[in-house]
């Protein structure tokens, strides 16, 4: 854990999941397919380290509709992203209690 606490790794995703959230919703508006890419990888791994399959598989379909330059509905897959988001509440709850 490079001597942070799970309580501190809990408290950075839960800062900015809500910041990737967000530009990931600004960069889908744009249209710009690299950068949805680019933008949907990068949290997908920060998913992925926490173990939220859910997310990482809603951001692994929108980075492959990016590289493939496909349509991609913003407001249907953002709106997925944010009840997944949701879902992982408990989860990061009982990470943080798990130092209690």
């Amino acid at each position: 854990l490079g001597g942070e606490s799970v309580s501190e790794l809990v408290d950075s995703f839960v800062e900015e999941a809500p910041e990737k959230l967000g530009e990931l919703e600004t960069t889908m508006r744009t249209g710009d397919s690299n950068q949805i890419r680019e933008v949907a990888h990068a949290f997908k791994s920060v998913c992925g380290i926490y173990g939220f399959e859910e997310m990482r598989l809603v951001l692994q379909e929108i980075e492959n509709l990016a590289k493939a330059q496909q349509p991609i509905n913003g407001e249907q897959e953002m709106a997925r992203l944010r009840q997944t988001y949701q879902e992982c509440s408990p989860v990061l709850d009982e990470f943080r209690a798990l130092e209690d």
